[in-house]
């Protein structure tokens, strides 16, 4: 697995899972599965890392502010614009703007 994810050719659908369960294995270990806060902030996490294998591949990607915290730069290290999250970071506004910027950059780019 290391000279797999060490691999700078490795598919990015096998690094961004990786890259995402390293970022939230930590935290888990570190809550009591019958707590009510680890259903509620793991209990999505696999379809959470199901949705964001996409993230290599789309031109624009959007999606919760826990997957965008775990996921960090690994778009913009790879030259892609940075996924999209209400909150946390931006509110809906700057969302919406950041958003119609990045669609009409791809369009910009496909025609």
């Amino acid at each position: 697995m290391d000279r797999l994810l060490a691999d700078p050719l490795s598919l990015p659908i096998n690094r961004i899972p990786q890259h995402l369960w390293g970022a939230v294995g930590d935290l888990i270990l570190r809550q009591s599965p019958e707590s009510n806060k680890f259903a509620e902030r793991y209990g999505s996490m696999a379809w959470d890392i199901r949705h964001a294998t996409a993230a290599p591949f789309a031109d624009v990607f959007t999606c919760d502010r826990r997957v965008a915290e775990f996921m960090g730069n690994f778009r913009t290290d790879r030259g892609l614009a940075r996924q999209l999250s209400v909150g946390g970071e931006i509110d809906q506004v700057t969302f919406a703007n950041t958003l119609r910027e990045q669609i009409e950059a791809v369009a910009a780019v496909s025609t």
